[in-house]
């Protein structure tokens, strides 16, 4: 047998068999990954039902986009949508801080308004958008 011929068969099952290795080592770290991000799927579903991201008549096919990379990514958008209106929400309702509530419940009649009143400071039942603020921050959080 040529010499060159056997060298260059050698060198060639070689190449074949790192190339192989390294295919083997790829294609056993894709699986692990996509293994590990099927296990996430039903927590993030539960999680994106709970925050209202998803519907829950949605839940099924919302489970058929988190197994594909590019639905899930789509999703991830719809979520950031939804966590933007609802801050610009927060915003809003931070920036209406004294406009009064009208709860039923003031002691001065329907015509009392707060902030045409002219009287600073009176004393009234009727609760303010700042109080209601107020109260929820000195809310126990562990309640």
């Amino acid at each position: 047998m040529n010499s060159k011929l056997a060298e260059a068969a050698v060198g060639y099952i070689g190449i074949a068999s790192s190339l192989q290795d390294r295919l083997t080592q790829d294609l056993a770290s894709r699986q692990s990954r996509e293994k590990a991000a099927n296990d996430k799927i039903a927590s993030v579903l539960d999680s994106l039902i709970e925050s209202g991201c998803v519907p829950v008549q949605q839940k099924q096919a919302a489970a058929e986009m988190l197994s594909d990379h590019s639905s899930t990514l789509d999703i991830l958008v719809n979520a950031a949508k939804r966590l933007g209106q609802n801050k610009v929400a927060a915003e809003k309702t931070a920036s209406e801080l004294g406009q009064a509530v009208d709860d039923g419940g003031s002691a001065l009649g329907d015509a009392y308004d707060s902030l045409q009143s002219n009287y600073l400071g009176q004393r009234t039942t009727q609760k303010k958008a700042s109080d209601i603020a107020l109260a929820k921050i000195l809310e126990d959080p562990r309640a």
